[in-house]
């Protein structure tokens, strides 16, 4: 799923009647089904009451709202993520002020630009809105992504074959078409950021696929509501100690950087429609195959970064790995490299903002590569969200049903690292 500055709803059809109102207390863009809402930071407008579109993202609830005004049909309300800040979005969400003024018919569209734009999912006939009470319309599956599936299938090739190298195929075609069309670049640097941004955001869009899931290093682990306060979090070194009979050791260190333990207790999933919160973490531990097949994890106590120092420039050196530290009082004592990067925000250099690709380009790794070598002594600073690589640290997870649609799980743990060791 490709990303864009500019999103929004386009209304052609109210349910209020001949007046066309729409009264809306909070909107929202989300880039996974389920996730969280990404607005924040960016700047509101619409084609009615402009001043005031800011009420629809400011998560204020009841307590204000926007006001079409009339007749408002067609109109629209949309978020602009700001420069650099390009976003997919897989879910949009719209809680209305009553059930009468409200979206009959609509479209979500997307703009680089702000005044060009397309048309990603379209509904209609859309009736049954309570006043006060979100409503998610998950968007409809990109055209690249859908038609990528032809590929694996026309390949004269065993069943048992057909994925691992059909998906070859598959990677190569839709990275050359995804670079070009984006980024206007040589496709010798497709296997870059834009193509890990892509395909990382393409398997949080609402698709089925069937027969075969998606590879399992794009795999995001889902964010439930039923998620426990209480959250084990524990670094593990691996040190070798020799013992002699004096008392002195000698010690080897077989880890630079720890690997984490995470621990999570789920006190309640619901199960079946609409929730399919069972179903949904159930099926992710099947697709594992358990502990052997990795996966992201966003820790929602650990995983963002604001102006976090990763290197000190010398005059000479372009590439610097991403980073993040651990301190004391403000004084950074262990630092480990980043690699999993969801949402790049800014990269600086002595508190600069620089652009990419003009002042800089990022690996699928996290590694910075800039065009000009930073100055002796310029210190370099990085925001974003980054994942943990994971597995599960066991084949088997203990569901339990407390009522009928009703489950918990005591005890779900995993291992993993912002690096990608796993």
């Amino acid at each position: 799923m490709a990303l864009h500055r500019f999103w929004r709803v386009y209304i052609t059809e109210s349910n209020s009647g001949s007046d066309n109102f729409i009264r809306g207390y909070e909107a929202e863009f989300r880039g996974s089904i389920g996730g969280a809402d990404q607005c924040n930071g960016g700047t509101a407008s619409a084609s009615h009451n402009n001043s005031t579109a800011y009420k629809l993202f400011n998560n204020n609830g009841a307590s204000d709202y926007w006001l079409s005004g009339g007749p408002s049909a067609p109109c629209w309300f949309q978020y602009d993520f700001g420069a650099g800040n390009a976003v997919a979005v897989a879910e949009w969400g719209f809680t209305p002020g009553n059930s009468s003024q409200t979206p009959k018919a609509f479209s979500l569209q997307w703009s680089d630009d702000g005044s060009s734009f397309t048309t990603l999912s379209s509904w209609s006939n859309v009736t049954d809105w309570i006043g006060g009470a979100q409503k998610l319309f998950a968007t409809a599956a990109p055209s690249a992504i859908t038609s990528q599936w032809d590929y694996p299938y026309a390949l004269t090739l065993p069943v048992s074959q057909q994925w691992d190298e059909g998906w070859d195929v598959v990677q190569k075609s839709q990275a050359d078409r995804q670079w070009s069309l984006e980024y206007g670049q040589t496709v010798d640097r497709q296997w870059e950021a834009p193509w890990r941004r892509w395909v990382e955001q393409s398997w949080e869009c609402p698709i089925i696929y069937s027969p075969y899931e998606p590879k399992s290093q794009f795999a995001v682990f889902p964010s439930l509501p039923g998620l426990s306060w209480e959250l084990k979090k524990t670094p593990e070194f691996r040190t070798s100690i020799q013992t002699a009979s004096s008392g002195r050791e000698q010690r080897g260190a077989f880890r630079a950087y720890p690997v984490w333990r995470f621990s999570l207790l789920f006190d309640w999933l619901r199960a079946g429609n609409p929730r399919n919160e069972y179903e949904t973490l159930q099926g992710f531990v099947l697709g594992r195959r358990g502990s052997f097949e990795s996966f992201l994890f966003l820790d929602p106590t650990d995983s963002v970064c604001t102006d976090m120092p990763f290197g000190v420039g010398d005059g000479e050196q372009t590439a610097f790995q991403l980073t993040r530290a651990f301190g004391f009082h403000g004084s950074f004592s262990f630092v480990e490299p980043v690699e999993n990067i969801k949402t790049l925000t800014a990269i600086r250099v002595n508190g600069a903002t620089l652009s990419a690709p003009n002042n800089y380009a990022i690996s699928s790794t996290g590694l910075v590569t800039f065009t000009v070598p930073p100055a002796v002594g310029a210190v370099l600073t990085w925001s974003g969200v980054f994942y943990f690589r994971c597995r599960f640290g066991e084949d088997t997870a203990d569901f339990a049903r407390t009522l009928p649609n009703l489950w918990e799980l005591r005890e779900l743990t995993f291992i993993g690292a912002p690096g990608n060791k796993i």
